[in-house]
């Protein structure tokens, strides 16, 4: 029998990932949460006392992404800001840049380990194609674990971070496949 992957129950992030233009994956460590938040522009058009029709147009998600630890790497391909070694005691990144202001654009995406109604373990992933990541907050405080959330916006797009052509238009892609994250 067929498996029906039309009902999956899942929870909780598995993993979560940055790509840049040039196919390099870089892991978002720690990851607790990415979350779209889709937006349009919408407008109305009136007729005397009614609504005849409203159309949608400029199409987007304001993303943001939390996590519990700092990847350099993903704060690089997110920034376009170079890591600089610090002799042998560490590294820096420089923040709030000029060049964040238009930051480079990354394809993100989150996994989540799920089954379907008939038990068949899956994982589910969200892709956002063409991304600007351009605010990263890092917080800490006593007693509290360090916390980064990074946010900006996903668009539109017909081909994907890599320039590869997708079969539709759209923000993002949602996958359903066999196996676990």
């Amino acid at each position: 029998m067929q498996e029906d992957f039309n009902h999956i129950y899942g929870a909780g992030m598995r993993h979560g990932q940055v790509k840049t233009a040039d196919g390099t994956v870089y892991d978002i460590d720690a990851i607790i949460n990415i979350e779209g938040d889709p937006q349009q522009e919408d407008t109305t058009i009136k007729g005397d006392d009614v609504v005849k029709a409203t159309l949608s147009s400029n199409r987007t998600e304001d993303i943001t992404i939390s996590a519990n630890a700092v990847s350099m790497d993903v704060l690089k391909a997110i920034t376009g800001n170079e890591i600089t070694k610090d002799g042998t005691n560490g590294v820096s990144i420089a923040l709030g840049t000029v060049s964040e202001l238009n930051a480079p654009y990354v394809e993100v995406a989150g996994f989540i380990n799920a089954r379907t109604e008939g038990g068949t373990a899956v994982k589910v992933s969200k892709t956002w194609h063409k991304v600007q990541l351009n605010k990263t907050k890092i917080t800490a405080g006593n007693g509290n674990e360090l916390a980064v959330e990074i946010s900006g916006s996903a668009v539109q797009t017909a081909k994907d971070v890599a320039g590869q052509a997708l079969p539709s238009v759209r923000v993002a892609t949602l996958k359903v496949e066999k196996g676990q994250a």
